[in-house]
C-alpha cells in the first residue's frame, strides 16, 4: 500500500498549484480505471437478472451490433496487450499497475459477454452498458489528455505506449456512440404482436430516460387534435390479461394468511 501514497503537496502541485491541472499518473492508473470496472462488477448482477427474465429472443446479427462487438473486441486485446506488457516486459516498480490493467480486461471481458447475452435473449439497449461506456469515456480523458500533453508539449511519452492508449481511448468514445442507439427488433418474442407498438419498445436507454421516444406523440398532438389510431397500444405486460393473473395471485395468497390468522384468534 505504501506505493499509493501520495502527499498533500504533491497533488496539490499536480491539480491546482500548476497553469495544467493533472491527476498523477499513480491515480490515473488505478483509481480511474477501478470506477468504472467496479461499476459493472456491482451492477452486473442486475444486467444478468434481466437476462434472466426475457420478452424476446435472439436479435439478429447486423451492422450495428457487429460493429459495437468489434470495437469492444479490439478494446479487449489492447487491454490484454497492456496487461502482458505490464505482467511480462516492462520492469516496473509498482505492481500495481499490472493488477490494475488485468482488472480492466478482465471487466472489459465481461462487457463483451454481456453484449453477446444482450443480443441473443432480446435485450435491444442496456443501461447497465451504456453507463458503464460513458464511465470508460469520462474517466479515461484525464489520462488522455495527460498522455496528449507529455508528447506534444514536453516530447517525453514513448510512442510505444502513447500509440496502443489513443487508439483505446478513442474505440471507447465509438463504444459509448454506439450505445446511444437501439438494436435491431428480435426475431420472437413471448408477448403477442400489437398493431400499433409503442416507440418506448423500441428506444434506447438514453431515449426512454429522456423520453425523447414520446416528442412524436408530443408534436403530433401540436399539431392536429390526437385521435384514437394516433394512440399506441398498451405493451402486454400493461394489460390487463397481464396483470389481472398476478394481482389474483397475491390477493388469493393474503386471503389466505387472513383466514390463517383469524381461525388461529378464534381458536382462543
Amino acid at each position: 500500500m505504501s506505493h499509493l501514497n501520495f502527499s498533500v503537496e504533491q497533488i496539490a502541485n499536480l491539480t491546482w498549484n500548476t497553469d495544467y491541472s493533472d491527476f498523477s499518473v499513480r491515480f490515473e492508473k488505478t483509481v480511474l480505471v477501478w470506477i468504472p470496472c467496479a461499476f459493472l462488477w456491482i451492477f452486473s448482477p442486475l444486467e444478468i437478472y434481466f437476462l434472466c427474465h426475457p420478452k424476446a429472443f435472439d436479435i439478429p446479427f447486423n451492422l450495428y451490433n457487429i460493429s459495437k462487438l468489434v470495437v469492444i473486441a479490439l478494446i479487449t486485446a489492447l487491454s490484454l496487450t497492456d496487461t502482458i506488457n505490464y505482467g511480462f516486459y516492462e520492469n516496473i516498480s509498482l505492481p500495481i499497475y499490472a493488477y490494475s490493467s488485468l482488472i480492466k480486461f478482465v471487466t472489459l471481458v465481461l462487457f463483451f459477454v454481456l453484449t453477446v447475452a444482450n443480443i441473443k435473449l432480446g435485450i435491444r439497449s442496456s443501461g447497465t452498458l451504456f453507463l458503464f461506456s460513458f464511465l470508460l469515456v469520462l474517466f479515461g480523458a484525464p489520462e488522455f489528455r495527460t498522455k496528449l500533453t507529455r508528447k506534444y508539449e514536453e516530447g517525453s511519452q514513448n510512442s510505444a505506449s502513447f500509440i496502443p492508449y489513443i487508439i483505446y481511448y478513442l474505440l471507447t468514445i465509438i463504444v459509448f456512440i454506439l450505445n446511444f442507439f437501439a438494436d435491431y427488433q428480435p426475431r420472437f418474442a413471448t408477448y403477442p404482436k400489437l398493431k400499433n407498438v409503442s416507440p418506448e419498445n423500441e428506444s434506447s436507454f438514453v431515449s426512454k430516460i429522456l423520453f425523447i421516444w414520446f416528442d412524436r406523440l408530443i408534436w403530433k398532438g401540436y399539431k392536429k387534435p390526437l385521435e384514437n389510431d394516433d394512440l399506441w397500444n398498451l405493451d402486454h405486460d400493461n394489460t390487463s390479461a397481464s396483470i389481472v393473473p398476478k394481482f389474483e395471485k397475491s390477493w388469493n395468497a393474503t386471503l389466505m394468511k387472513t383466514k390463517k390468522y383469524f381461525r388461529k384468534i378464534c381458536n382462543f
